[in-house]
């Protein structure tokens, strides 16, 4: 009885088998495999943006100036002498010469240097030595006579030497009795040609502009004028 019990129990089964067809959701197809395999990397690729540091990058490209468009401002500077020094040109004409240090300037300059003084000459000059315009500042101050010099360029104290003396000075004015523009004028008026050096000084009782002008043959004239009485002399 046995052995005839699991006969029909195995007859069964079979059955249940056969009639029963497989569950399509148990039992995933060759088609859900490969789609379940694929679909990652079709969902990256068709997902990716185009990048952000990418389109940063073309805007930059975009509204950015070209290089030859970047000019470098120029600092401002001063003539250039044939020696490369940064300074005003030996050649300049002073008759209409401006300087970044001025006559007054200088002086305040060498007043300071030296104390109160009495100011009773100013020349200005190349100097040779110091391959610059110079203004030669002479300051009484007691019995000590000081010589001063000050760089036209930069306000430079290049020289100061000192020596007694029993002399008298008067000062000098630089605007009165006459202005110096008005004893370049007289100058001009007498002699043709480019002032190369001038002085203002006191001295044998008299207060004088003298100019040194170079004709257009180089040949050198100096002329005196006369601060009081407006009156011009000429020295070869």
């Amino acid at each position: 009885m046995r052995h005839q019990a699991l006969s029909i129990a195995a007859v069964a089964c079979l059955a249940m088998t056969a009639c029963s067809p497989a569950n399509p959701m148990d039992t995933p197809s060759p088609t859900d495999v490969l789609t379940s395999a694929v679909q990652p990397a079709e969902t990256e690729s068709s997902a990716a943006p185009t990048a952000t540091p990418e389109v940063e990058s073309t805007e930059s490209a975009m509204t950015a100036p070209p290089t030859g468009d970047t000019q470098t401002p120029k600092a401002p500077g001063t003539t250039s002498s044939p020696s490369g020094g940064g300074g005003t040109d030996r050649d300049v004409d002073l008759a209409d010469q401006a300087f970044a240090v001025t006559a007054q300037q200088a002086v305040d300059k060498g007043m300071g240097e030296t104390g109160d003084g009495i100011v009773h000459s100013i020349e200005l000059d190349w100097s040779q030595r110091q391959n610059a315009w110079v203004y030669e500042l002479d300051i009484l101050v007691g019995n000590v006579d000081h010589d001063v010099d000050v760089h036209a360029d930069t306000s430079e104290i290049l020289e100061h030497e000192r020596d007694t003396t029993d002399d008298k000075e008067q000062a000098i004015n630089l605007n009165s009795p006459m202005t110096w523009e008005t004893a370049r004028d007289k100058a001009l008026d007498t002699v043709q040609g480019r002032i190369t050096s001038w002085k203002l000084e006191w001295d044998d009782n008299r207060t004088s502009y003298e100019f040194d002008i170079e004709d257009s043959a180089g040949d050198q004239t100096e002329v005196t004028v006369d601060v009081q009485t407006g009156d011009v002399r000429m020295d070869d």
